[in-house]
């Protein structure tokens, strides 16, 4: 009985080593773990991209990146995420994930015609404060033309032209019927084609298939969570950061991910030279245009569909964007996106969609922060090439309207 309590005794007290070794290291790896996060958020406060050229050395441009860098997304069903409501100085978002557009004037209009605008960042406006992102310049130029016009950003983060026409979709069922339609995307169909290896797909889809299954089993629920806590944490960040500094021409960090070059140049070289791939990827966007199109007859809207254009396709280039297009493309991405853009300008021009890959060709004008977004002076380009687009559409929807706008000088 005494030898029964001493093994007990000592078995106790192994659980009080391993109990409290166990806590210690968990706490040291907490502690390791937030001075990584603080390490990291000190050092990469600032977003390079607010020192772009393009803004000419003005001073809100810290601000505005800190509102960006604390926009988050929420769950929302069909289309994945909407973003989440944000109050800041340039960024706001409201209850519904739609981003503040400059207010309509009032003309003392009978009817204001409502005009969507939908995309990915670029629309939404991701370099430009509420008052400057095509939306707003649109609402400005429209208004200047003495139209009733108010126009409404849908525009989201990360979205693909599949995700535009579903929430599209959703507006149409809830009751929400906009007069005119405006997509403005292109970019993000080509790079998750290259990143999935298959046209249609959203961003990440790897990470929702992986999420969809969770439900599967208690050990996969446990595997999956134990690999994302790693992978997520500050630690895990900093330890990709310091591969990435040791072996640049190695590894790279693409979203999070650390990347083998040699890898991904494989697979973009690949995908350069894949002629199905390309073509599924064109297919795949006119075929959302025609589900577009076919709801804009059923429910009496009009629509127009523009491809919009990245650093790639300025010719004039300043050294920053230079530097950016230097930074941002793997091999073979460059060559990709490139071949997509003829494709598309070719079958493109046959469905009715305006091509503005080359609005920014010869321009010697900084206009890109990135490799496609660009500021808000960019964004008033682009919109003016929309605007007499936006008027024909309208008038063609209601030209009694228009007549009568006409005839008292305003619209």
């Amino acid at each position: 009985m005494s030898t029964l309590v001493h093994r007990l005794k000592v078995a106790a007290r192994w659980v009080r080593v391993v109990w409290v070794q166990a806590g210690l290291t968990i706490l040291a790896l907490v502690v390791i773990d937030s001075l990584a996060v603080v390490t990291l958020r000190s050092r990469s406060r600032i977003d390079s991209r607010a020192f772009a050229d393009g803004y000419h050395g003005a001073t809100w441009t810290i601000e505005y990146f800190d509102e960006l860098a604390h926009q988050k997304t929420r769950w929302e069903p069909y289309v994945y995420w909407v973003g989440s409501r944000y109050a800041g100085r340039y960024i706001n978002v409201d209850s519904q994930g739609i981003r503040r557009t400059t207010a309509s004037r009032d003309f003392g209009c009978r009817r204001r015609s409502r005009v969507f605008t939908f995309g990915g960042s670029a629309m939404w406006g991701i370099g430009a404060r509420d008052d400057e992102t095509i939306a707003s310049w649109l609402q400005k130029l429209l208004d200047a033309r003495h139209a009733c016009v108010e126009v409404i950003n849908m525009g989201q983060d990360g979205y693909v032209s599949t995700q535009e026409v579903l929430l599209l979709a959703e507006q149409l069922r809830r009751g929400n019927t906009p007069d005119l339609v405006i997509f403005y995307d292109g970019y993000n169909d080509v790079l998750t084609a290259e990143y999935n290896n298959a046209a249609g797909f959203t961003y990440n889809e790897d990470a929702r298939r992986r999420e969809f299954n969770l439900s599967v089993s208690r050990r996969q629920l446990l595997t999956t969570g134990l690999k994302r806590l790693l992978l997520d944490t500050g630690i895990a960040e900093m330890a990709r950061r310091m591969i990435v500094g040791l072996a640049p021409g190695v590894y790279s960090e693409v979203q999070g991910r650390l990347v083998a070059i040699g890898a991904a140049k494989v697979q973009t070289t690949r995908a350069a030279s894949d002629d199905k791939l390309q073509h599924s990827v064109v297919d795949a966007y006119l075929l959302n245009k025609e589900f577009a199109d076919a709801m804009a007859t059923r429910f009496g809207f009009q629509t127009l569909t523009y491809w919009q254009p990245s650093v790639l396709d300025k010719n004039k280039l300043t050294p920053y964007e230079r530097v950016v297009v230097q930074s941002t493309y793997l091999p073979g991405e460059i060559a990709f996106a490139s071949a997509l853009e003829r494709r598309m300008r070719a079958a493109g021009a046959r469905a009715g969609i305006h091509n503005l890959s080359g609005l920014f060709h010869d321009c010697r004008q900084p206009y890109f922060i990135d490799d496609v977004h660009v500021t808000g002076e960019a964004n008033r380009v682009i919109a003016e090439a929309m605007v007499a687009d936006v008027m024909a559409s309208l008038e063609q929807a209601h030209p009694r309207q228009a007549a009568g706008a006409a005839a008292t000088g305003t619209r």
